[in-house]
């Protein structure tokens, strides 16, 4: 949030001024909060790793879907909702942001088919989704295992160098080689926390790792447009190893003697903060900070999304993600059962049965005549 508030400045209609001359002090330090996407993807690759472990495939999408979309259906709505009633200076797309737009936005799929996306932090749910269906293809291979999971790591790692290079979309989509080395070194971190570590195992997080540094360049040119200043590449660089340590140290089990049980809590709450932060923040920066001193301003925000986020797990995601996936659960039992209870049957296969029947009765009474 504190990147979105006080380091981003492409935008100075939010704050009518740059964050920085606002909050110099804050701002130094903020300008470098957008390294918490690579480090949630390195999360995302050891979590998904653990929750599909001794799952079918099939379970796996149900845990997927209904983790990802009950919340992220109501943020697309609020989002789109504010864009076209408060119509914010600072967003280009409003000017011709349609109820068709936000209709796009609400399969998440809107940046495959050249849509938009209403809310900018959207971006990185595609590449979330992308992912899943990478390691959905691999578990409809079979059941996973060590010996896939360690295999799935090396060929992606191999093939996400090469397509970072290769002249095929195709190829770049479906491996995105900008971001794969974070969600393939948080695989290869759970395969140590669950099995052990070794050299194979290292030398792919260490690999990843390196892959990692070598993308940090084009994506470092983005992030400094958007905080309107050069970004330190040492800075970002040393940031990013201490995510890959801080993951290394929950793998090799370092922290298992703290206790963690507030991170049930703020682990629920991270995903819907993420998704309403952005638009609507700046919106409620925008009408309040001539008002409000900035850095109370932000503090205020940041724990008034943090209430808006428990009130959407509790009485949206929760109760949303449980009938979704009792529906899909049951779709499930279909499908495994070979369908469900047939309704309809086709006429001709309906009276060709029900012919044959009664001829066979003739047949045996016929039989039974003197």
């Amino acid at each position: 949030m504190t990147w979105h508030y006080t380091g981003f400045q492409r935008f100075t209609d939010v704050w009518e001024g740059k964050p920085g001359v606002l909050m110099p002090a804050l701002h130094k330090f903020s300008v470098y909060g957008w390294i918490g996407v690579p480090f949630f993807f390195i999360i995302s690759g050891f979590v998904i790793c653990m929750s599909a472990w001794g799952r079918s495939p099939g379970e796996f999408m149900v845990s997927r879907v209904t983790r990802l979309f009950p919340a992220y259906w109501l943020a697309v709505f609020m989002t789109g909702t504010l864009l076209i009633l408060a119509r914010p200076t600072w967003v280009d797309k409003v000017k011709s942001l349609s109820y068709t737009d936000i209709l796009t936005n609400l399969t998440m799929m809107q940046d495959g088919i050249a849509g938009r996306d209403i809310d900018g932090v959207y971006w990185t749910l595609y590449i979330e989704l992308r992912f899943y269906v990478l390691f959905g293809l691999m578990m409809a291979l079979g059941a996973l295992t060590y010996r896939k999971a360690v295999a799935f790591c090396g060929l992606w790692l191999f093939f996400s160098a090469i397509a970072s290079n290769a002249d095929i979309p195709l190829l770049q989509i479906m491996l995105f080689p900008q971001w794969a080395p974070y969600f393939i070194a948080g695989m290869a971190m759970y395969l140590i926390y669950r099995f052990g570590s070794n050299l194979l195992l290292w030398c792919i997080i260490a690999f990843a790792w390196l892959l990692a540094q070598h993308q940090l360049q084009p994506v470092l040119r983005n992030y400094s447009a958007d905080a309107q200043e050069k970004l330190s590449f040492t800075v970002t660089l040393a940031l990013i190893t201490l995510a890959f340590g801080a993951m290394i140290a929950v793998a090799m089990g370092w922290l298992d003697r703290i206790q963690w049980k507030w991170l049930t809590v703020a682990g629920a709450l991270t995903y819907p903060v993420y998704l309403v932060h952005q638009e609507i923040g700046w919106w409620v920066i925008h009408e309040l900070h001539a008002q409000v001193n900035a850095y109370v301003l932000v503090v205020s925000l940041i724990a008034a999304m943090l209430v808006l986020a428990y009130l959407i797990h509790r009485l949206v995601e929760r109760p949303v993600s449980k009938r979704l996936k009792r529906g899909l659960d049951s779709a499930l039992r279909d499908i495994r059962a070979g369908g469900g209870r047939q309704r309809h049957q086709p006429s001709g296969a309906g009276s060709g049965a029900h012919a044959e029947s009664v001829s066979e009765e003739r047949a045996a009474t016929a039989e039974l005549q003197p």
